[in-house]
């Protein structure tokens, strides 16, 4: 049985992974800040074993130079990968794009696994991964250089981690759990708020399991040695801090704020952040991921079942939302969605594997038809996030719709441009409905093979941003096909097709056994 499990993981892995390479783009690295600092700070360690990046381009540190304001967890990670692309002369950036597919295919696999260490068929697991995988935000960052399918796999990967160690009552998961908090809070120091619903799970699962006086031991000697775990990475985390802005407690974003005189939370209107991130046409995450809706249907049979990790996962959702909508940039722009909130995805859609189970699911087709038909228009709006980059969108409604942008800027650091705030609850300015337009008129451009001329359209920036303006989808294998027309480059897509169709046949094979 745990051989099956461990091939059907494999094939999973393999088939979101084949989908998600043949999704990716080649612009996108070279055109969103965290990958571009990433880069950077790469470069220097790698070069000049120091920190720091070219002057202009980042925070200006204690010392006078020019700092990334992003975590060092990904760079870490990225490391050895980027030696390798330098020693072997091959280009850094071709190497670190697959990092992120390959980080997201591991996280929609391990929804999988979640689902059957939880006590769920295979066939439930399958389709709740499924779901994850192509029907949710998972599908658009697989793509985007950023560090949000880092820090999702990474959380993943702890709250699984503890749910073994309270069932199993073995210190290797409680350890790992630990540890993957730690690189989670690297990658992004907000990850570090997962330790409180953690410790909620424990919490949970020892008033049904344990008496009150052994909860006390239980829970005081788990924390000690999650603390212990996560140590050396707050150490890091602290020192990065006091050695590129002379404080332990300055990660950089608030440095940004004081410089451009904006406040990150005292003058946030929550109700706004609330109700922009999960009702706004323009980031409302249910509009993104409209498939988690069935989220609130079937969450509390599962936390019948489930209590600790009902617990964890529905404390987590509340912490997020609640530091999130406080925050001046809510919206995360330039973004697809609301990015902040996608670590939740997987913890809104494990719960609903308990569709399968309901007397409803068995007993009305009405429920099962309504249930594809959300799932199919989930899958629709994911083509649509990944088939036109999303800075398109941001240069569209600029330019064409005359949207008035706010940039706010002070010495010493990067400016923060993103659209007005009424932008985002105006529907005739939705990405989603935006970006579908767009698509169209690049599908029906490239079958009438109309070509751009880039070099003499004014409105193009110099570089790799010229790309933006030209008919072609914001697959890697379409620009090459676009300005080389060689037919060669397109047998890549049913090479890629074909090993996603047998993963996806085996993986059947195998919820049939």
């Amino acid at each position: 049985m745990q051989r099956h499990n461990f091939g059907l993981m494999l094939y999973l892995f393999v088939f979101f992974f084949t989908v998600y390479v043949m999704t990716s783009s080649v612009i996108t690295i070279d055109l969103f800040d965290v990958s571009i600092m990433r880069l950077e700070v790469l470069k220097a360690i790698y070069e000049r074993f120091d920190l720091n990046v070219p002057a202009g381009s980042g925070v200006v540190g204690i010392d006078g130079r020019d700092y990334s304001w992003f975590g060092i967890g990904s760079v870490l990670l990225f490391l050895p990968f980027y030696a390798l692309a330098r020693i072997a002369d091959i280009s850094p950036n071709i190497v670190l794009s697959i990092l992120n597919p390959l980080f997201s295919a591991a996280t929609a696999a391990m929804v999988c696994y979640f689902c059957l260490s939880t006590g769920y068929s295979r066939k439930q697991s399958v389709f709740a991964s499924l779901v994850y995988g192509v029907g949710t935000m998972a599908w658009y960052y697989s793509k985007d250089p950023g560090d949000h399918s880092l820090e999702t796999f990474f959380l993943l990967l702890s709250t699984l981690s503890m749910y073994k160690y309270i069932k199993s009552e073995k210190g290797c998961w409680l350890v790992l759990s630990g540890f993957s908090l730690g690189i989670g809070g690297l990658v992004r120091p907000t990850s570090f708020m997962l330790a409180l619903p953690l410790m909620l799970m424990l919490l949970a699962n020892c008033n049904k399991v344990k008496r009150i006086s052994e909860c006390y031991n239980v829970i005081f000697r788990s924390s000690v040695i999650l603390v212990a775990c996560l140590l050396p990475f707050l150490s890091i985390f602290l020192w990065y801090n006091n050695y590129r802005f002379g404080s332990i407690f300055e990660s950089g974003y608030s440095l940004i704020a004081a410089r451009a005189g904006v406040s990150l939370f005292s003058k946030t209107s929550f109700f706004t952040g609330l109700a922009g991130l999960l009702v706004s046409p323009g980031k409302g995450f249910f509009f993104y991921s409209p498939i988690t809706l069935l989220f609130f249907f079937y969450f509390k049979p599962f936390w019948k079942k489930h209590q600790e990790l009902g617990t964890c996962f529905i404390s987590t959702i509340i912490i997020y939302v609640i530091f999130f909508s406080k925050y001046l940039y809510w919206h995360g722009d330039w973004a697809w969605g609301p990015r902040f909130l996608f670590v939740l995805t997987p913890f809104l859609v494990i719960p609903i594997v308990e569709l399968f189970e309901s007397k409803l699911w068995q007993e009305k087709g009405l429920i099962r038809n309504a249930t594809l038909f959300l799932l199919l228009i989930s899958i629709l709006i994911q083509i649509i996030s990944v088939s036109v980059h999303t800075y398109r969108y941001f240069v569209y409604i600029q330019t064409d719709k005359n949207v008035k942008f706010t940039v706010d800027k002070g010495v010493g650091a990067p400016p923060v441009k993103e659209p007005a705030v009424e932008t985002y609850f105006n529907w005739k300015l939705s990405p989603i409905l935006l970006q579908a337009g767009m698509a169209g008129d690049i599908m029906l451009a490239t079958l009438a093979g109309r070509k751009a001329d880039i070099s003499s359209n004014p409105e193009t920036e110099s570089g790799v941003t010229k790309l933006l303006h030209i008919d072609c989808l914001d697959f890697w294998w379409h620009y090459i096909y676009y300005f080389s027309h060689n037919w060669l480059i397109l047998l890549v897509v049913p090479i890629l097709g074909f090993i996603a169709l047998v993963s996806a046949y085996k993986v059947l094979t195998l919820i049939q056994q």
